[in-house]
């Protein structure tokens, strides 16, 4: 059986370019430093692509350090980070630890302003061609197949938009994000197309939109996003659950999140 995937935007990673962004007049030398937080043992690493070549680039610090403390302080690990006043360096070689993936160059981050977690798509987009036909949201905020609704209807609240699209085996699997207001910015739904029909899995969603989807190639989305806490909660209570990683899983029509399956 053959699987595979389409995304419908390209990853944000891909779309800045991360190693030539001018420098911020604020501080000098200073660029705008992004990757995805892989914590080691003594370094850490923010591990993001070259636009032109499309290699990895492994952007390192040590855990222990002002920066390591700084980063850790606003990023968790496996999560997209964004620092938008870093420095760096060239590396003639990698430190001496393994990392999950193997950089083709290196850099050592030694200055560390403002980090802060981003969503790994910087944006949805409101149609996509399937195997199944066009899908796509509707001006009412509604979605439709090949023209028509899909039943029963899928509306979104502020704004719905398509975040992903994967071909699994035989089915179209379509990740939405159902953006909202400040009291719970953005929920999440799969919708399954096959055979000229579709169904949809419960919304689900700690309400961040602060979120990174992954395939394992096979049967499996994960969706890891942050806690949330709304302005009606103290700024204590915001920031700790900002600081929290939910994870949801999808196989099968079916999301888990800790252990149990999401129901209607």
């Amino acid at each position: 059986m053959t699987h595979t995937t389409r995304n419908t935007k390209r990853p944000l990673w891909h779309t800045l370019a991360a190693l030539t962004i001018s420098a911020s007049t604020h501080a000098a030398h200073a660029e705008t430093l992004e990757g995805f937080l892989e914590k080691g043992p003594v370094w850490s690493s923010l591990t993001t692509f070259s636009q032109e070549s499309g290699d990895s680039i492994g952007q390192v610090f040590r855990n222990q350090s002002p920066v390591g403390k700084t980063i850790f302080s606003n990023c968790l690990p496996d999560m997209p980070c964004q620092i938008e006043q870093g420095q760096r360096r060239n590396l003639d070689a990698p430190p001496a630890q393994e990392f999950k993936t193997q950089a083709s160059g290196w850099f050592e981050i030694t200055g560390a302003k403002k980090p802060h977690m981003v969503a790994s798509i910087s944006e949805t987009e409101s149609t996509v061609k399937t195997r199944q036909g066009q899908l796509t949201v509707a001006d009412d905020n509604t979605l439709r197949l090949r023209g028509k609704p899909v039943l029963p209807q899928i509306q979104g609240n502020n704004f719905l938009g398509i975040l992903m699209h994967y071909e699994i085996g035989n089915q179209d699997v379509v990740l939405l994000q159902n953006s909202g207001g400040s009291a719970c910015p953005a929920l999440y739904q799969f919708v399954i197309l096959q055979a000229g029909s579709a169904k949809a899995t419960p919304e689900f969603g700690s309400c961040s939109d602060i979120t990174s989807p992954r395939w394992d190639g096979k049967n499996t989305v994960t969706l890891d996003m942050l806690g949330y806490a709304g302005p009606m909660n103290s700024e204590k209570e915001q920031r700790q659950a900002a600081m929290t990683k939910e994870t949801y899983t999808y196989t099968q029509g079916r999301v888990m999140h800790k252990g149990k399956e999401i129901k209607p």
